[in-house]
C-alpha cells in the first residue's frame, strides 16, 4: 500500500488465514496426539521393564540325578585336549599338570 492510500483511509490490517474454531481444533488434535503418544510410550516403557526384570530374574531348575553307565572316552579326550594346548603353545608346567 502506498502512503496515499493510507491517508485516504484505506489501513491494511491483516485478516488470519484460519478461523479461531480451526486453531482451537488444530491445537486439540495436536494435544490429543501428543497425549495418545505419551500413553502409549508409557505402556510400552512397563512391558520393557516388565521383560527385563523376568530376563534377569533367575529360574532355578533342579534336574533328575544321571547314572554314568561307562567312562571310555576319558582317556582320548584328556589328551585331545593336551595336544591342543601344546599347539597354540601352552606352558610345559600346564601339559605336565594335565597328564597327572
Amino acid at each position: 500500500m502506498t502512503l496515499e492510500a493510507n491517508a485516504a483511509g484505506f489501513a491494511h490490517t491483516p485478516q488470519p488465514l484460519l478461523s479461531v474454531a480451526a486453531r482451537a481444533a488444530a491445537a486439540l488434535g495436536v494435544a490429543a496426539l501428543v497425549g495418545a503418544a505419551w500413553l502409549y510410550a508409557e505402556k510400552e516403557s512397563r512391558v520393557a521393564l516388565q521383560s527385563s526384570t523376568a530376563a534377569l530374574t533367575a529360574v532355578r531348575v533342579t534336574l533328575p540325578p544321571v547314572e554314568i553307565v561307562a567312562d571310555h572316552g576319558a582317556a582320548a579326550v584328556a589328551a585331545a585336549g593336551a595336544l591342543a594346548l601344546r599347539d597354540r603353545g601352552a606352558r610345559p608346567a600346564l601339559l605336565m599338570a594335565l597328564h597327572q
